[in-house]
């Protein structure tokens, strides 16, 4: 893995997400624009690219599966991908968190059907996985971060999931072809000149039409959020509330005592929990490290 320019590691005295190459995951039909393909070839033809492409044209969500174990297999020799899957978003109903297609048929793909592969990657890639959903819709493949952080104070260390990815990065709502490809190609120029993933993401939004944003969810900031706020604790009056619910003939020397134990039991749990998802602390900041 090459290091970040010294002037980078200057600017960024931060926590460095670690990646090796670009692997785009294409499911469109043949009457598609072939997005993934090419920005993969944009990035093949730059000279001065830090980072090297990969390409995996899929036919079926069965490709779509074993292109993912495969970049699991190849962790060892090629080591860890920032992902793109192009296809054809579905948006979410009280069945699925929304998903992906091809478009050509009525074959799709849930989030949730991708879940387990993807935190078999992040996890052996030491937490450094990056995912782009390049569809309408790819936003909902947030909640892969966010249904990883349960109810810190009611459910034990195993019922936590580690999370499927590092970063999740995808269009609200419905996006055109032509502003999905060009904002991600400034999304890509701008990562592969800077190493900056949020510098990255402001001037892929520059490139969006009215009502259409890129939006990305980043497990290391919601770990430092949820950390600080287990570090400053529940409102003494919300949790005084709920320790009379649970004992409501306690006196007040008990209910004081309770309170204390809930709150040192909370804090212990959660720094737990959130060093099993993610695997270790990290800052709020990310650079890219290439």
């Amino acid at each position: 893995m090459k290091p970040l320019s010294q002037n980078n590691q200057e600017d960024n005295p931060r926590s460095a997400i670690g990646i090796d190459y670009i692997l785009f995951i294409e499911w469109l039909s043949s009457t598609d624009i072939k997005t993934g393909h090419s920005l993969h070839k944009w990035i093949q033809a730059r000279v001065s690219s830090p980072l090297r492409s990969e390409y995996r044209r899929c036919e079926s969500k069965t490709d779509v599966v074993n292109a993912l174990r495969e970049a699991t297999s190849n962790l060892s020799t090629f080591g860890t991908p920032l992902i793109q899957i192009d296809a054809h978003g579905l948006d979410s109903d009280q069945r699925s968190s929304g998903g992906m297609t091809s478009n050509k048929g009525p074959e799709n793909i849930a989030w949730e059907d991708i879940w387990k592969e993807l935190r078999i990657l992040n996890a052996a890639s030491g937490f450094n996985l990056i995912v782009i959903a390049a569809s309408c819709y790819g936003a909902l493949g947030h909640r892969g971060v966010l249904d990883s952080i349960r109810s810190i104070d009611k459910l034990g260390i195993e019922a936590t999931e580690p999370a499927p990815y590092i970063a999740s990065i995808g269009f609200e709502g419905e996006v055109t072809e032509k502003s999905l490809h060009d904002s991600l190609k400034e999304f890509y120029r701008s990562l592969l000149n800077t190493g900056r993933l949020m510098v990255a993401i402001e001037d892929a939004n520059r490139e969006l039409v009215a009502n259409e944003q890129l939006t990305i969810v980043w497990l290391r900031k919601v770990v430092a959020l949820s950390l600080r706020a287990l570090s400053e604790g529940e409102p003494e009056k919300d949790l005084r509330a709920r320790v009379i619910r649970a004992y409501p003939r306690a006196r007040e020397d008990e209910i004081r005592k309770r309170m204390a134990e809930l709150t040192a039991y909370t804090r212990d749990l959660g720094e737990k929990v959130l060093q099993r998802m993610l695997g270790s602390q990290h800052d709020e900041d990310a650079v890219v490290q290439m």
